[in-house]
Order: C-alpha cells, then structure tokens, then sequence
C-alpha cells in the first residue's frame, strides 16, 4: 500500500470510529460519563475543562492514536476488516513514514504528535481541547498506577 493510500485508509477507518462513537453517545450519553479510563467524571471535566459532549470524539481520536503508536491493543481493526496483523502494521508503518510529526511509536509519541494528529483527522478540534485530553489521560495512568517512576519503584 502507499503512503498517500495508507493515510486515506488510517482515515476511512478512523471515521467509522467517531460515526460510532457519536451513534453511542447519542443514544446513551451517559455511558461516557465515570471513572474508568475511557470515561470523563465530572472531577476531569471541570480539572482539565472539557467539555463532555466532546469527549467521545476526543477519546476515539486518543485511543486510535495509540492504537497506531502500539502502546495499546486499540480497536480491532484486523478483525473487522479481515486483515492479518501484518497488513494492518504495513499500514501503520506507511502512516508513520507519511506523517512523522506524529510521533508514530512508543519513544516518540507526544502530546504535540497527538495534536498534529487529531487536527488531521478532526479538523475542527481545537489543539487545546486535544492537549487537555491527552493530559487527562497522562495522569489517569498516573493515578491508576500505569505511570511509574523510577524514584518510586
């Protein structure tokens, strides 16, 4: 696949997920709203001030991207388009060559890469809603014990 048709197809499938997302929250707003890590309490709402109406593009837009950057399982993407693992990481690889800015993988990742990222794919976004969201989930692992450092080991 090539790099432009990689990005297009990153892109067709990241659609279906916010369409989804947006089709969930519709009928059930209030699954988003919680503790877990996927969810936003009303404590995260008002720390990092996010606007909960937005959070399901945020979190689909946050999890697709470490999903691309492997840190995550992600979506299973292989599974509903019935593509082997290797396809799917051709794909990323080609969306890592295309977009460097990114910051594609584990040691590069970065909120300024979620940024470029999510403005890509969801124009509209604001760059200090989708800073916000990367914070709240920095320090969700925090708080739930992800993030560890190496003076408190």
């Amino acid at each position: 696949m090539t790099t432009p048709a990689a990005v297009e197809t990153i892109g067709a499938l990241l659609k279906k997920e916010l369409e989804r997302a947006a089709d969930d929250y519709a009928s059930n707003p209030v699954r988003y709203n919680g503790p877990d890590w996927w969810q936003l309490s009303d404590e995260e709402a008002f720390v990092f001030d996010i606007n909960p109406d937005r959070w399901p593009v945020l979190m689909t837009l946050y999890h697709f991207y470490q999903s691309l950057v492997g840190v995550t399982d992600g979506f299973s993407i292989e599974e509903e388009n019935d593509w082997e693992l290797a396809e799917l990481e051709a794909l990323k690889d080609a969306t890592r060559t295309a977009h460097p800015e990114w910051g594609i993988s584990p040691e590069t990742r970065s909120v300024t890469g979620f940024q470029a990222f999510a403005k890509h794919y969801a124009p509209e976004l604001p760059f200090r809603e989708s800073h916000a969201c990367w914070d709240k989930m920095f320090w969700w692992d925090v708080r739930g014990g992800v993030m560890i450092y190496r003076d408190e080991a």
